[in-house]
């Protein structure tokens, strides 16, 4: 296994609101540089996340460049209740093109909410890069 050439952490600094079924999003990663075109990404996060009223379900995303960038990897979903707290986590892996200081970030959708759910600070994600 090759070892980590760069290794990039983010938390959730302060309660961020999630808008009944709104993408938000809850983590970036900001100036992510990949040490060369061949190089691999993966990204681990968790969520402390409460949930609003209605909610169904929880899904979370990475996306490249921010809220409205490409999809990463496969999208998680998980079954929630309403009003709950919990954790939610995803992990992709990627192999971007050769970048500097490309953002990242994780988005979370409710669904089936009619009200508000909330990101508590805690949350927290690591990227690491290698080639």
């Amino acid at each position: 296994m090759p070892a980590w050439d760069r290794v990039y952490t983010t938390t959730a600094a302060a309660p961020i609101t999630v808008v009944t079924t709104a993408e938000t999003v809850a983590l970036t990663f900001a100036g992510i540089n990949t040490p060369s075109p061949s190089a691999t990404l993966a990204i681990v996060a968790q969520l402390d996340f409460t949930t609003g009223t209605g909610v169904t379900g929880v899904v979370l995303r990475v996306r490249r460049t921010g809220l409205t960038g490409t999809l990463v990897g496969s999208l998680r979903q998980s079954v929630s209740g309403a009003s709950v707290q919990g954790a939610f986590d995803i992990v992709v892996v990627d192999a971007p093109p050769d970048i500097a200081s490309g953002p990242y970030v994780v988005t979370v959708v409710q669904t089936g909410a009619t009200g508000n759910g909330q990101v508590n600070t805690g949350s927290a994600g690591v990227a690491f890069c290698f080639t």
